[in-house]
């Protein structure tokens, strides 16, 4: 059984819909024209939610409530704070995501040789698609349930800029479902190491590799949530 192929497989609905709009990449692109097509998609997608911003902030006018229009401005800025940031982190080459997934499968290699447990990919696959699903779906009606006038250019990119918060927290579930299927796996090592039979020196050693790997693991996660650019933000503020 290819475990990283099954891996891939469980979030694949999560990778069509990010590479729909540019972003988590799940390998460093091999050519020179892969990567200009990569940074030209990402710097189309940045600019084209410059644009719905600031139409947005335009349709926002119409309220009448000062208090109601701070929220929203206040809300919708730090939105699309949230979006830039990711692409630029997108601008960056890495290959973290492929590199969790990889780890968590060199983990599911040595439960299911050494320790003999099953692994129901399937399961996951499906729970995942649904999750993905119900965000898609608010994501593609989510203009035809806004309330602003179709024929107004600003309502239109406002509706289209409602997708961002969507988008935003599809990746938050992303994220909590790679948690779900690392903790999962600590889950069948607690099983193991609760059974009464004592483990055999190649066994413990086993284990050990288990945890050396997601240590590992931990390393690249680091490097998915942007630690380097984390970094340069820091050093920029400090000059300003």
């Amino acid at each position: 059984m290819n475990t990283l192929n099954e891996n891939l497989r469980s979030f694949s609905i999560f990778i069509y819909i990010f590479n729909i709009f540019g972003i988590f990449k799940f390998k460093v692109c091999a050519t020179r024209q892969e990567k200009f097509l990569s940074l030209l998609l990402i710097t189309s997608f940045n600019i084209f939610y410059i644009i719905c911003f600031v139409g947005g902030c335009l349709y926002l006018k119409h309220y009448t409530d000062k208090i109601v229009l701070y929220c929203q401005y206040l809300n919708h800025f730090c939105s699309f704070f949230c979006i830039s940031v990711i692409y630029i982190s997108e601008i960056i080459p890495s290959d973290s995501h492929i590199d969790i997934l990889r780890i968590l499968s060199q983990i599911d290699n040595l439960l299911i040789r050494n320790f003999k447990v099953k692994i129901n990919y399937r399961k996951k696959r499906i729970f995942n698609f649904l999750i993905a699903l119900f965000y898609f779906v608010l994501m593609t009606f989510v203009t035809l349930l806004s309330p602003g006038a179709k024929d107004n250019l600003p309502a239109v990119l406002y509706d289209f800029y409602l997708v961002v918060p969507y988008l935003i927290w599809l990746m938050e579930t992303f994220y909590t479902l790679l948690a779900y299927h690392i903790y999962s796996r600590f889950c069948l090592i607690e099983e193991i190491l609760r059974t009464p039979k004592l483990l055999c020196r190649h066994e413990k050693i086993i284990i050990t590799e288990i945890f050396i790997n997601t240590y590992k693991m931990m390393d690249a996660v680091n490097d998915l949530f942007g630690m380097t650019l984390l970094i340069i933000f820091g050093k920029l503020f400090e000059w300003i």
